[in-house]
Parts: C-alpha cells; sequence; structure tokens
C-alpha cells in the first residue's frame, strides 16, 4: 500500500509538473496577481506596481507583464490612468468585459485583441435597414460576414457580429470568410492604406436570433456598437455592427479638452 501511494504521489507531481510546463508565464503571473488583488494585497482603490517593478518582482520580461497586466485590463480588475497608474478597480473578475478607449489607437489595439468565429460569408444586396448602417443606396452589393466575437482570456463568445465589405476591396474579402480571423489583419495591411478615422453609434435593442447564437433567450437586451473605419482616402473600408449582451460589456470613454 505504501508503495501504491508513493507512486501515485509521484504521478501527482509529475502531472502538475507537466501542466505547469504548458502554462505560458504571463499566465502565471496574471493568475498570481489576481490572487493579491482578491486579497487585498492591493487594495481597490489603489495601485498596481509600476512595469518595470513588476518586471522584478516576478523575474520576468516587459513583454510577459504587459500581457498578464492587459489580462487584467480585459477582466475589468484595473484601468490605466494618464498620469495616475494602474488603479485597481475591483477585488473579483467581472462576468462581462470592459471596454475603455481614449484614442483611435486604444480602439485599434482592441480590435487586435478580438477575433472572429465565422458563422456565415456570402454575397449580399443591401436591405433597406443595412442601406441605413452602410450608408449606401439600397441593393447595393456587399460582402457580409456573420461572426462571433472572441476575446482571449474569455470562456463564451463576448458578442455577435456583422462585418461589411464594399466590393471594392476584394482581398479583404479573402480574410473575411477565414475561421478564426484576427481583426486587424483587414485593417490596414489588406488595402494599403492606413485607418485615420472611426466613426461610432451606439445603441440598445432586445436581441432576436444573435439570442439564439450567443445561448441566450430571445428578447434579452442588446448593447450595439456600429463603427466604420475609414481610411486616409475618405473611403469607408469596412463596417461592423456588434451586439453585445448587457450584461457582458461595459463601456468606458475619457475625453480631454485640447
Amino acid at each position: 500500500m505504501k508503495l501504491e501511494s508513493a507512486g501515485m504521489e509521484v504521478g501527482r507531481a509529475r502531472d502538475a509538473a507537466a501542466t505547469a510546463a504548458r502554462t505560458p508565464r504571463y499566465e502565471e503571473i496574471y493568475r498570481e496577481l489576481v490572487n493579491d488583488i482578491r486579497d487585498g494585497r492591493y487594495p481597490v482603490g489603489g495601485k498596481l506596481p509600476p512595469e518595470l517593478e513588476l518586471c522584478t518582482t516576478f523575474a520576468a520580461s516587459r513583454h510577459t507583464v504587459r500581457e498578464a497586466v492587459r489580462r487584467l485590463t480585459e477582466q475589468g480588475l484595473i484601468a490605466r490612468r494618464a498620469g495616475a497608474g494602474t488603479m485597481v478597480l475591483r477585488r473579483t473578475r467581472s462576468g462581462g468585459f470592459t471596454q475603455r478607449i481614449s484614442a483611435l489607437p486604444d480602439l485599434l489595439a482592441y480590435v487586435k485583441s478580438a477575433k472572429l468565429e465565422v458563422l456565415e460569408a456570402r454575397d449580399i444586396k443591401a436591405s433597406a435597414q443595412e442601406a441605413g448602417l452602410l450608408r449606401c443606396r439600397r441593393g447595393q452589393a456587399w460582402h457580409r460576414l456573420v461572426a462571433l466575437k472572441h476575446l482571449r482570456g474569455a470562456r463564451k463568445p463576448v458578442a455577435y457580429v456583422l462585418a461589411y465589405v464594399h466590393r471594392d476591396h476584394p482581398a479583404l474579402r479573402g480574410v473575411l470568410d477565414r475561421r478564426g480571423v484576427e481583426l486587424h489583419d483587414f485593417i490596414e495591411a489588406r488595402i494599403g492604406e492606413r485607418i485615420v478615422t472611426v466613426e461610432q453609434e451606439l445603441s440598445a435593442k432586445p436581441m432576436g436570433k444573435e439570442a439564439n447564437a450567443l445561448g441566450l433567450a430571445p428578447g434579452y437586451a442588446g448593447f450595439v456598437i456600429a463603427r466604420r473605419y475609414l481610411a486616409a482616402s475618405g473611403t469607408t473600408v469596412l463596417v461592423t455592427s456588434t451586439i453585445f449582451p448587457y450584461d457582458r460589456m461595459r463601456y468606458s470613454m475619457s475625453l480631454k479638452l485640447a
């Protein structure tokens, strides 16, 4: 019995070592910081240590620490404040997703962190409702993508997405149709132009078929973000309409006087 027990302990140790070997370093740091915040080492309203101090504490690179901190931000535990450091907002992870935008680079950084699970991709002629979103005439040809949005670290899809590419941008269409596409792939590199303007509209509505795709009951309250991505030439590169369940999304924006 003792030999059997010892063998089981060795097996558990090997399993633990194998699991640890598969866990990225940034994930380990993220989990430790989550525990520290939960246990009150970094209290709500207080500050997280500076990046260089965290690098020293965890003997990790700045890139690794930044990834861990980014995950804390996505979970709504912390927020970076210009000139004030990184503030602790809550002790436990929220069930939803917090998006904080203060400038266009923040928005594009968020776009880079998201991936799409493609449900449908096909050519369409804009309906009357879509023409209003796309600011085009009814019946104009577009390529439409229907997808679920996933963020790193989130167990469930956070949103239902409609994305439209004008037929004048066939290079984007090929990227849209790939499963697991990273959103930023079709922003700038594929068209050879910089995105200089993003027009955004916020609204609310009860969800219909979107709720079914997200595993929710029809009529569930939704928060809609419509965006139009414009290149330096003034052309509309991409139009998206993203609907979040009301309890999986919080939106925060800071504005400064020039």
